[in-house]
């Protein structure tokens, strides 16, 4: 298990793009191994040195744009989240900054769901009463009346309506079956 297993893991995308460069923004100095860590193929990253004039800053941008809109192999390295963000930020061959990712891990921690059985947990699991208007479609002959198990009475004229389990009108064409 990782120690990062309780960080958010949802996909992120191009609409996550400020909260993460602001979040490793700094690392602009380290961009092209954090980039790597990412994901990203030497070839990637090559393209990216050289559109952006080697610019650390500006290169940290366009990897972080290529990550987020899954312009590499994400199959292989997983999809962008922010666990694979922080496990990047932390790996010794990327980003190199262990309180960097902590701090990132401590933001997108993933919320506990309330139990019934945690100490001065007042959200209780409703019980809902049992569905009182189950029945169960029993193939007839056209035009007949039964009664199915949970006592409800379907009724089958000629043609095709039947009361479906939820107490709804289904309406099937002559000599059909549900």
């Amino acid at each position: 298990m990782s120690i990062w297993s309780d960080v958010d893991n949802t996909v992120l995308g191009e609409d996550d793009f400020q909260s993460v460069h602001d979040a490793v923004g700094t690392l602009a100095g380290v961009w092209w191994p954090f980039g790597a860590a990412l994901g990203m193929s030497p070839s990637s990253l090559r393209e990216i040195d050289q559109a952006d004039r080697r610019i650390p800053a500006q290169c940290l941008f366009n990897a972080i744009d290529k990550w987020l809109r899954q312009d590499y192999s994400y199959v292989k390295h997983g999809l962008p989240s922010w666990r694979r963000l922080v496990i990047a930020v932390e790996s010794n061959t990327g980003g190199q900054n262990a309180a960097l990712a902590k701090k990132i891990a401590q933001s997108h921690r993933i919320a506990p769901g309330p139990t019934s059985e945690s100490p001065g947990d007042e959200m209780q699991s409703e019980v809902l009463p049992p569905y009182e208007d189950q029945h169960e479609v029993i193939p007839e002959p056209a035009g007949g009346t039964q009664v199915g198990p949970a006592g409800g009475t379907q009724v089958e004229p000629a043609g095709g309506t039947q009361v479906g389990p939820a107490g709804g009108t289904q309406v099937e064409p002559a000599g059909g079956t549900q």
